[in-house]
């Protein structure tokens, strides 16, 4: 049996390094390790920052929505309006209609609060703001819904745009959680923000003129009278600058082609028997939360090479015995280029070109 020691057991493979002594050599040498250096330090490391652990936030939006009356503004006359039936018969081609002056519980389909100051309409993300309503009065004609014949009936219906719907509105509040990198936040405390106050009108959201009816969806009706899908994306970074301390937000609106939207509410007041629908067609707002989030993350170092590293300092600095032997077989170096090799050398490389 073959003896075996516990040298030759814990044995571990190193990395042999040649010097070579070339100035020709040594100057490609370094050039590209420049050029390396550079690359990842300057492009990889702080331009592209890969340092950083990414993560794409999860969140909550609330919307509100208010209406000039509320804010204790006075709207806009409808005579000055000018897809208002009281203003003119027709907009750009378009048929105008009656205008009515709606607040902010008529105008949205979710629920309301009211905290005795001010009156608003909230909702959770994506958010529905009517601008035109078709009310349409239902009756049962004598007959039982335990029928299958039993159909409502329409006695009457009425059209009319939302007055001065470009003043109403919009506010956002909205938080976000990275449990990755360890951001937790909400819109009201995020520095640095693009938008200090969320605070829009629904022109502002909608880009102006884009809902009017200069606007439409086909060649016979304007947005305003089908309705339109809004995208909304909140944007959130913190890698603008070096401290991923400063986290910000933008918004970025996205009115999707040929799209329309609308709600059917039925409203019941007394009885079965008779009731109101609204049609309502309008605006629907939907919230979407992107971005990413940086935290810096020390995992991506390669521990394989750390504990070789580790290892070659203790053998060839710290241990005192075989620090003489380890070095000499560690680096090995070459002559120098133009002095010619010694006859008896034989743990050197002569490089030649």
């Amino acid at each position: 049996m073959v003896a075996c020691s516990w040298d030759a057991l814990l044995a571990y493979s190193t990395v042999k390094i040649v010097r070579i002594q070339d100035r020709r050599v040594g100057l490609v040498h370094y050039a590209f390790l420049l050029g390396i250096v550079g690359y990842i330090v300057g492009f990889t490391i702080l331009f592209q920052q890969r340092y950083l652990l990414l993560q794409r936030p999860v969140g909550a939006v609330r919307v509100s929505l208010q209406s000039p009356q509320t804010r204790g503004q006075v709207p806009m006359a409808p005579t000055a309006l000018p897809y208002c039936l009281q203003a003119q018969n027709e907009t750009h081609g378009f048929p105008n209609r009656e205008c009515l002056y709606w607040d902010e519980n008529l105008l949205s389909t979710s629920g309301g609060y009211s905290d005795g100051r001010t009156s608003m309409t909230t909702s959770p993300s994506p958010q529905f703001v009517s601008t035109r309503v078709t009310q349409t009065n239902q009756v049962l004609p004598n007959c039982s819904l335990e029928k299958p014949t039993c159909t409502y009936v329409d006695v009457n219906s009425t059209e009319h745009f939302v007055a001065d719907i470009g003043n109403f509105t919009v506010m956002v509040d909205h938080s976000i959680y990275a449990p990755k990198v360890g951001v937790l936040a909400n819109s009201r405390e995020l520095p640095g923000g693009l938008l200090d106050v969320d605070g829009h009108t629904v022109r502002d959201h909608a880009e102006g003129d884009s809902v009017g009816v200069r606007a439409s969806s086909n060649r016979s009706r304007s947005l305003r009278d089908d309705g339109l899908v809004v995208l909304v994306f909140i944007t959130y970074s913190n890698t603008h600058t070096y401290s991923t301390g400063s986290i910000r937000y933008q918004y970025s609106l996205r009115m999707v082609e040929n799209t329309k939207f609308k709600a059917v509410q039925p409203i019941y007041t007394k009885n079965i028997e008779n009731r109101v629908i609204w049609n309502r067609h309008g605006i629907r707002f939907i919230f979407l939360q992107t971005g990413e989030l940086g935290a810096f993350d020390f995992a991506t170092l390669l521990l394989s090479a750390v504990a070789t590293l580790v290892v070659d300092v203790f053998a060839l600095h710290l241990l005192k015995s075989g620090r003489a032997v380890y070095s000499k077989y560690k680096f090995l170096p070459t002559p120098t280029y133009h002095a010619p090799p010694h006859e008896n050398e034989n743990r050197s490389v002569v490089l030649r070109i």
